[in-house]
């Protein structure tokens, strides 16, 4: 359940309102085709090029039921699992059975709190996301090469991405405000310009390819001539994430920079993740404010609101009893700036559906940690595949990084779910087809993905 609650004004600016660009109809309409025809392991590629190059405002309204175009090829996918026969050629593991519970759970509690009509739809609508999304990637992304396409697909496309972000810095316009949903004058911070292409927020658009640079770095370990895709894509999504000014996206790129480095000494991970835990228990003794204040203290570019992520998060944890139950609307009372601006998708699980989602929230990540840590040792002798496995899990990481400076929307949903089922389809095969408490006894005997 990644949005039960508002994340901001720009979020509803253009919800539950018909917004259609000829082109991007005619795009949305090809890309569907190509998700029918095309084999199964391009046709994943379409929904990231739609999620890269198609502004969020673009969708159509049936009914009261908002379907914007990652929703529409969503249900090309699932159309196309149906007519082609691949509808269950997927074998279940704890992953998807947890990630189920978390967003049943969830959207369950928050639709009791609001207990409205337009609540259920509204909640329905994020649960088609989180589900839909994550089941059609578990079907369609099924093995290495799978993840491999997906690597080289990404490579490809930030090129033209980059370019555009490179255009929007030097002129300060977005070229995609004419389709809707992104601003037409790029904003200014700090006299830098924060460019966000066709995505929501110039955060998610920085950590959308932060994310994926470990995995399209992965090209250069792979044996053929698309290995050199990788310092053309790397590069670009440095300069994609670097063009955005902003701090979030800047720390994420940070942390999956010196974890992916780290791949040579992937033997040491059960030391270095104990070594995390020492460390912040010392910090902790050391300062006079509590951990998480050294987040007000982090920021890469001037102007940054790391102050507010912290306060945040502090008022989180000291109203702990206003939201443990079944979360809470009354946290616009806390504090008196930023107050409608969730940034923090922890929080936010815990203001959506209380203490039991944000647990079974935490729940899938480390589950997914523990399966692609599974991975990584199970691969060790094929190189490949095991720097592979090293960088989805660094992605995960990266994932959890950002949750800490942002709440996840819009075309950040859907990377989520393609890295959680990145993680699921490369475990299963490792996994003996066994009943649900034999895979949860296989987890707990593993030793953890840091």
């Amino acid at each position: 359940m990644l949005a039960g609650t508002d994340v901001g004004p720009f979020v509803h600016s253009w919800h539950n309102q018909t917004t259609l660009h000829p082109l991007v109809v005619v795009a949305v309409c090809l890309a569907g085709v190509v998700m029918l025809a095309v084999p199964r392991h391009f046709a994943i590629i379409p929904i990231i090029l739609g999620a890269c190059f198609i502004a969020p405002a673009q969708r159509i309204v049936v009914l009261t039921l908002d379907l914007d175009f990652i929703r529409i090829l969503i249900l090309f996918g699932w159309l196309r699992l149906c007519i082609r026969g691949e509808l269950f050629a997927m074998r279940l593991n704890t992953l998807d059975l947890i990630v189920t519970a978390w967003c049943i759970v969830g959207s369950l509690i928050w639709m009791t709190r609001c207990a409205s009509l337009s609540a259920a739809i509204y909640q329905f609508g994020q649960a088609f996301d989180v589900l839909a999304g994550y089941f059609l990637c578990r079907h369609l992304v099924r093995d290495w090469h799978d993840v491999v396409t997906i690597a080289r697909a990404a490579a490809i496309i930030s090129v033209p991405v980059a370019i555009a972000f490179l255009i929007e810095n030097q002129t300060g316009r977005n070229v995609f405000h004419v389709f809707g949903g992104v601003p037409e004058s790029t904003s200014i911070r700090a006299g830098r310009h924060r460019c966000q292409g066709a995505f929501a927020h110039p955060i998610l658009a920085g950590c959308f390819w932060a994310i994926l640079a470990p995995l399209i770095g992965s090209l250069w370990f792979q044996p053929g001539r698309f290995r050199y895709l990788a310092p053309i894509g790397v590069i670009c999504a440095v300069a994609i994430t670097l063009l955005t000014a902003s701090s979030t996206p800047i720390g994420v790129l940070c942390v999956v920079t010196a974890s992916w480095l780290l791949f040579p000494a992937r033997s040491l991970t059960l030391l270095m993740r104990w070594g995390v835990v020492f460390a912040v228990i010392l910090i902790q003794v050391m300062m006079m404010k509590p951990i998480w204040h050294l987040i007000a203290r982090i920021g890469f570019v001037d102007g940054s609101t790391s102050w507010y992520r912290y306060k945040l998060i502090d008022e989180f944890i000291h109203r702990f009893d206003e939201w443990w139950l079944a979360g809470t609307d009354a946290y616009t009372t806390w504090w008196d700036w930023g107050l409608e601006d969730v940034t923090n998708q922890y929080v936010l699980e815990g203001l959506s559906g209380g203490l039991v989602t944000l647990l079974m929230f935490i729940i899938v990540l480390a589950v997914a940690f523990r399966l692609i840590g599974l991975v990584r040792r199970r691969t060790d002798e094929h190189r490949p595949r095991s720097i592979i496995a090293w960088s989805v899990g660094v992605m995960l990481l990266g994932h959890c990084c950002a949750f800490m400076g942002v709440s996840y929307f819009g075309q950040m949903g859907i990377l989520l779910s393609l890295t959680l089922a990145m993680i699921g389809s490369l475990a299963t095969p490792m996994m003996a087809p066994c009943n649900l408490r034999n895979r949860i006894v296989l987890l707990a005997e593993e030793p953890a993905f840091p």
